[in-house]
């Protein structure tokens, strides 16, 4: 089985190698090794739209290739894909000021290119695998989250969601990477080699991710590197009969907040299908309708003005103001005294649960310093100053 990955580099590709990793380059090496990864994307990027358009391409055949590069090639298209896919729905339309989908994003970006949309659809079978093989694993882990009902709760999603995922090589058969075909798929000093040169490219991918400009999208680029580099971390590392790996909780956290972008992707081409068959059609797709329905504008007409003449801007007019106006001395009297004398019972309350007032305080705020000593998500506070008003006289409720 031949390592794909460490195949006899071409003089072009000396050539540029030692350029990127020279003093004069400013790349270390780690770096010139990401950039000439990220080159080699583009050009596999630029063969394929060649062979497209029928061009004949003698330095590559995307056939030739062995398993393990196509499938790297193919996790990096889709996750370029399901980025794609979010920029063209979540898009600012910057002459009306309101975020949608943006068809002619789509069109350009995805819907003119099968191949995308197919590796998308690749990588969320490959973080089902990774999820569904989560089943077992997840019994026995501890998320340290320092709180026993929150753990479980967490504990139970996670193990339903594992649990609806069919289980075997149905959905993706992993078992049949990197292995020596010649060995009776046993592993071999090849094949592992092989793997930990697909690791390596892809903490390249990761680095390269530090090179975004936007935080946000650098954040998001990271957390789905991460994600994917789990998926890899389960399925080829987490085999049957063998010890359990140790996954850490940022790592569960990156491979779910993964699956759930991939998977908000594929709906939003479902929607983009539906735009797109409706505009061959002629109608106006049903997506601009949800739009339009989530985000309503009040529509004024010349027969609702008519109903403004039942309007009054004045409120000492009303019927009410005018009964107050009718009320004679000795009711206003008692009316005042009922005010005065619910006052005097609110504050000889508030004096009486001063001292449970107090302990409450002192308990939360504790409980927060002890928080953020620990390092730990401080909760809210649960207590607030303000001034009594007319309305906490008839109601009790000033903490």
């Amino acid at each position: 089985h031949e390592n794909c990955f460490s195949r006899p580099a071409t003089n072009e590709q000396k050539d540029a190698a030692s350029g990127f990793s020279s003093p004069a380059s400013g790349f270390s090496q780690n770096q010139a090794q990401a950039a000439l990864d990220f080159k080699q994307v583009i050009r596999a990027h630029d063969r394929q739209e060649a062979m497209k358009l029928g061009v004949s391409v003698e330095d590559l055949d995307f056939e030739d290739e062995c398993l393990e590069k196509r499938v790297f090639y193919r996790v990096i298209s889709g996750m370029h894909a399901s980025i794609s896919t979010h920029l063209c729905y979540d898009h600012l339309n910057q002459t009306t000021g309101e975020w949608g989908p943006n068809l002619q994003c789509y069109k350009e970006r995805l819907h003119e290119h099968p191949e995308r949309i197919s590796n998308l659809y690749f990588n969320y079978a490959f973080l089902l695998r990774a999820v569904g093989k989560l089943r077992d694993y997840v019994q026995d882990y501890t998320f340290c989250t320092g709180d026993p009902i929150q753990d479980r709760e967490t504990k139970e999603k996670l193990t339903k969601l594992s649990g609806v995922i069919p289980s075997g090589p149905n959905i993706f058969d992993e078992s049949v990477m990197f292995q020596d075909d010649t060995a009776a798929h046993a592993p071999t000093v090849e094949g592992i080699t092989l793997k930990e040169d697909f690791r390596n490219r892809f903490r390249n991918v990761s680095r390269i991710m530090d090179c975004v400009g936007c935080d946000k999208c650098r954040l998001w680029g990271k957390v789905q590197t991460n994600g994917f580099g789990t998926a890899l971390k389960v399925l080829f590392e987490m085999q049957g009969g063998e010890e359990k790996v140790l996954l850490r909780r940022t790592e569960l956290v990156a491979l779910i907040n993964t699956l759930d972008k991939v998977s908000t992707a594929l709906k939003a081409l479902e929607e983009f299908r539906v735009m797109v068959a409706a505009e061959v059609d002629g109608k106006e797709p049903a997506v601009q309708h949800r739009i339009a329905q989530e985000s309503p504008v009040q529509s004024s007409s010349l027969d609702d003005l008519d109903d403004l003449d039942d309007l009054d801007d004045s409120p000492y007019e009303t019927p009410e103001y005018q009964r107050k106006q009718a009320k004679s001395l000795v009711e206003n009297f008692w009316e005042e005294f009922d005010v005065v004398w619910r006052a005097l019972k609110f504050v000889l309350w508030s004096w009486s649960e001063l001292p449970k007032t107090l302990y409450a305080i002192l308990g939360t705020e504790a409980s927060r310093m002890w928080d953020y000593w620990l390092g730990r998500p401080i909760r809210p506070r649960l207590w607030e100053v303000k001034f009594p008003r007319r309305e906490d006289l008839f109601e009790r409720n000033e903490l």
